[in-house]
């Protein structure tokens, strides 16, 4: 057989076991906390044994690493697709993106969120999106990165606070796209600050 066609399907069955283990983690952590599990019940209701979870994985943390970098991507990916500056006049296509990737992934930040495990990932996302801002506003603006990184922190910490709540909720009294368009209000308030300010890069 080519040996290419192989490794293709070698690594597709590798996915494929390893989406079992990370589908089998979020579903029993939506019943209890990472502390109660252990390999050998979460290889069982993956349908692997503890072997075949130790070709892919070395432990539980590794397993729940990977499903945050997974999640972070995606929003990476999601604001590499998106000019901010671009829509420096009005965000809101930024935030409604935002919204919709945070729909189609609505489940998995409830588990994360729910179950108190949350930090790393937000953590992740708002590094990665501190970056890129930064990236993004530095081309056209000279601007100092500590300065710059400081309100940033601000800004960031209030829109992860903001959806975190509204993860917790059982019945949100507003929807995810009503959340996301009330913080792309503030955080253009926020950018018309931040710009006005001299934070020029020190010589």
């Amino acid at each position: 057989m080519n040996q290419t066609i192989e490794k293709k399907k070698q690594d597709r069955r590798c996915r494929k076991t390893m989406d079992s283990i990370k589908n089998a983690l979020l579903l029993m952590l939506a019943e209890q906390p990472l502390s109660n599990i252990s390999i050998s019940q979460l290889a069982e209701n993956a349908d692997i044994n503890r072997k075949t979870f130790y070709n892919h994985y070395s432990s539980l943390q590794e397993v729940l690493a990977d499903i945050e970098d997974e999640l972070s991507e995606s929003v990476f990916d999601m604001l590499k697709e998106e000019d901010f500056l671009e829509e420096m006049t009005t965000p809101r296509h930024f935030f409604t993106s935002i919204s919709k990737r945070l729909k189609d992934q609505e489940h998995i930040y409830r588990i994360l969120i729910r179950s108190g495990i949350d930090a790393e990932i937000f953590t992740k996302i708002n590094e990665r999106t501190k970056e890129y801002f930064y990236e993004m506003f530095s081309k056209r603006l000279p601007l100092d990165y500590n300065t710059f990184q400081f309100y940033l922190n601000v800004i960031m910490a209030q829109i992860a606070s903001s959806y975190k709540e509204w993860f917790c909720s059982d019945s949100p009294s507003i929807t995810l796209d009503q959340l996301s368009d009330f913080i792309c209000n503030q955080v253009f308030t926020a950018c018309q600050y931040i710009t006005s300010l001299d934070i020029g890069k020190t010589q």
